[in-house]
């Protein structure tokens, strides 16, 4: 399992020549995902689902996991429901320790390079607001506050500090957007 997580964050950026750690909640939720997929009859690939990268500014790896990316041999829409997947966003606090700071279920995502690396989220239909249809899709940054340890959607473009030396780009080696 280990030997797949680190297999799957290998053509990212920020991984050191030696890792930190992965946080323990992280190692839980995979094992969780897996058991999940071999409950409904499926099998774990390696199919990348998992994103390493500082999602806070505070220098260290945080973790990005997307359901909808999961890898579920033989049930490969497991964790996708009308077009919609989870991800989960943990925060890093100490080498190997995190929390979970973003849980949504939503219609895309994708990572926007630069110093954190900002995730921007679609969301559809209900999600938007309610009496919204099906058809609606809106969206937004999640942006860190530290206070609380949590991310907040903001408006698009607007989870940068001023001091943000570059805008945001789309990440190289990463998805444009990533439906989930």
């Amino acid at each position: 399992l280990l030997a797949v997580l680190v297999a799957a964050m290998g053509g990212l950026s920020a991984i050191a020549q030696t890792p930190p750690p992965i946080p323990s909640v992280v190692l839980e939720r995979i094992a969780a995902l897996n058991q999940t997929c071999r409950a409904q009859g499926g099998k774990p690939s390696d199919k990348k689902f998992i994103f390493a990268q500082d999602f806070t500014g505070d220098g260290q790896l945080d973790y990005l996991l997307s359901e909808g990316d999961y890898g579920c041999m033989n049930r490969p829409n497991a964790f996708r429901r009308d077009g919609n997947a989870r991800i989960e966003v943990y925060a890093t606090s100490a080498p190997g320790q995190a929390s979970l700071a973003y849980a949504d279920t939503l219609r895309a995502y994708r990572l926007m390079e630069g110093s954190p690396v900002v995730i921007q989220v679609a969301k559809a239909g209900a999600a938007c607001g309610a009496g919204k249809p099906a058809s609606e899709v809106c969206g937004g940054d999640l942006a860190w506050r530290p206070a609380s340890g949590r991310f907040e959607l903001v408006p698009l473009g607007s989870a940068r500090t001023a001091a943000a030396a570059a805008p945001a780009t789309p990440m190289a080696g990463a998805p444009r957007t990533a439906k989930v």
